[in-house]
């Protein structure tokens, strides 16, 4: 079992933060859509930790890491939180919506349970698939990207899933730069816009840059062909 394996606690990956920051973006305003937010993403996974959960976990905490090593997001740090999609989903909505949880990651295997997704529709906050991002079969990471994603997990032996964890991350924290706001109807609002852009990037500093500039970006990922997420 790694590290990873049993995560049901807070985790905040805050790996210092560069010096100097890129400019606040200019939002694009999209008629019929209310940007909110806090100034502080918080994104929370709900993974079956007895499978690719592990993985799935290193993967959304290297993202968080480079984010924030480079000024996080918004001038705030992403905040992480993982909980075991095996809990109660109940009780589970009710601890998310109360920490105020901007978006919600799950893995797909089947739809979240009536109760959580209840509770999350109630607030706005987004919630995505990591099937959802990946068209065709993910790719399988090189040496490069694997190696990365073993400084969040050294214990980590199966790499399914870290990919598309990472960039789920990038995704939903592009989308906040984009907005210029963090909340989950300011996410939806933009998932689209960093997938399908004219711009090509890859990474954090590349992307939130090209962004910064006014530029219409393409994210391009670690897990294969990204696609507009869907979001319900």
């Amino acid at each position: 079992m790694t590290a990873f394996a049993a995560v049901i606690a807070v985790s905040v990956a805050l790996a210092g933060c560069a010096e100097e920051r890129a400019p606040a973006p200019t939002p694009i305003d999209l008629p019929g859509v209310s940007l909110n937010g806090d100034g502080s993403l918080l994104i929370a996974t709900v993974f079956d930790m007895a499978t690719t959960g592990g993985a799935e976990v290193a993967g959304t905490e290297l993202a968080v890491r480079e984010i924030n090593a480079e000024g996080g997001v918004l001038g705030s740090p992403v905040v992480a939180l993982h909980r075991n999609s095996a809990g109660d989903p109940a009780a589970l909505g009710a601890e998310l919506v109360g920490r105020g949880t901007d978006a919600v990651l799950w893995d797909g295997a089947g739809a979240p349970a009536a109760e959580l997704l209840a509770a999350l529709e109630s607030t706005g906050t987004a919630v995505l698939s990591l099937r959802d991002i990946v068209t065709g079969t993910p790719a399988t990471p090189d040496d490069a990207f694997a190696a990365r994603l073993r400084t969040a997990d050294p214990g980590l032996a199966a790499m399914d899933g870290g990919a598309g964890g990472y960039d789920a991350v990038m995704l939903l924290a592009l989308a906040a730069a984009a907005a210029g706001a963090d909340g989950g109807a300011s996410l939806v609002s933009r998932l689209g816009a960093v997938s399908t852009g004219t711009v090509e990037c890859v990474g954090w500093g590349a992307c939130a840059a090209a962004i910064a500039d006014e530029q219409s970006i393409r994210y391009l990922g670690e897990s294969g062909p990204i696609e507009p997420p869907v979001t319900g």
